[in-house]
């Protein structure tokens, strides 16, 4: 046999390899974490959920809320925008940095609504900073072992079980449940007096 058949040989042995060596590394779950991002170059956060859904805007140091409604790429205000809660925003992107994904459950369109990552019942959140969207995914129902949920990427098919958060913790498409309940801000400077009295019995 002459050296060059040896050689021809050699080299498709060496493709061979490599593309069992790429093979199996794809039959392992590598974990994954889509929103892995610092919270301070998030500046903005949508929550969508059929067409409606929630804006969390950030103002220095505060956040506002506000209800959007959303049709494909096109985002629309439908409310003024309120206070928000920082405490709520501040665990819900604490919860959506902690997302990992493990095994793909399921990569056909047709199984997306069991899981509950369609359009009509999975809640879409996409984070935005200076120079764009940061990160985004549907989140879907809560799994039976009440650790993980069920999440899939809005462009790719395939559908996994994700860990870090549950599904009460990242709110949902109600504005109103994002809205700070403090009254009014005051520095403590600027209070001078405080009065307690009874009230008369009517």
């Amino acid at each position: 046999m002459s050296s060059a058949i040896l050689k021809k040989l050699g080299i498709v042995a060496i493709l061979l390899v490599l593309l069992l060596l790429v093979y199996f590394y794809r039959q392992v779950p590598h974990s994954q974490s889509p929103f892995s991002h610092s919270q301070d170059d998030t500046t903005l956060v949508t929550l969508t959920q059929h067409a409606r859904g929630v804006q969390l805007k950030k103002n220095g140091a505060t956040w506002t809320v506000q209800a959007i409604s959303s049709a494909g790429s096109t985002v629309q205000a439908t409310s003024v925008a309120w206070p928000a809660d920082n405490d709520m925003v501040k665990t819900l992107l604490s919860g959506l940095q902690t997302v990992q994904l493990e095994d793909v459950i399921s990569d056909r369109a047709d199984r997306q609504g069991d899981f509950e990552v369609d359009e009509m019942h999975g809640l879409h959140v996409a984070a935005m900073g200076k120079s764009g969207t940061l990160s985004s995914g549907v989140f879907g129902k809560q799994a039976p072992d009440f650790t993980h949920l069920y999440f899939k990427f809005a462009d790719r098919p395939q559908i996994y079980l994700a860990r870090g958060i549950i599904r009460g913790e990242l709110g949902g498409a109600d504005s109103l449940k994002g809205r700070s309940h403090q009254l009014m801000v005051l520095p403590k400077t600027a209070i001078k007096e405080i009065t307690m009295a009874d009230l008369p019995a009517l």
